[in-house]
């Protein structure tokens, strides 16, 4: 078990940053279907998105992976659990940053976070399952 555990977290800042790169060409490709068009602004957002997904990330990431490994959740149930924080991360940072009510929280937000917490998943829970299943 505690072996699992620090392969998980050793694959913290690899899952992070793929997660956070997912988040910013989702929001940015979002961006451009809903405006018609990528600018400069659209670079920016997504270089703002990428800031705040890393930042939010590696403490979240921490918690989720301690969890995942002490209390020995399989892969499914993780992969529910990675996705509800990030759906509760996305509502968090929406309320606290732009003042959103939690009714108001527009739905793409949680097309932004879906694909970035199954890569977060996959690099560190998915990674470490592999990993320690090929392994004599």
């Amino acid at each position: 078990m505690y072996k699992r555990r620090e392969n998980m977290l050793n694959r913290l800042l690899p899952a992070a940053n793929a997660a956070a790169l997912v988040a910013a060409v989702v929001h940015v490709f979002l961006l451009a279907v809903i405006t018609g068009s990528l600018s400069i602004e659209s670079t920016v957002i997504a270089l703002m998105t990428y800031v705040i997904v890393v930042v939010v990330a590696i403490p979240f990431g921490v918690i989720l992976l301690s969890v995942v490994g002490f209390f020995k959740i399989g892969l499914v149930l993780s992969l529910v659990l990675f996705q509800a924080a990030a759906l509760m991360a996305v509502a968090m940072i929406t309320m606290y940053l732009f003042e959103f009510k939690p009714a108001e929280i527009p739905w793409r937000y949680a097309y932004i976070s879906a694909p970035s917490a199954i890569t977060a998943w996959v690099f560190s829970v998915y990674h470490s399952w592999r990993k320690d299943r090929s392994s004599p």
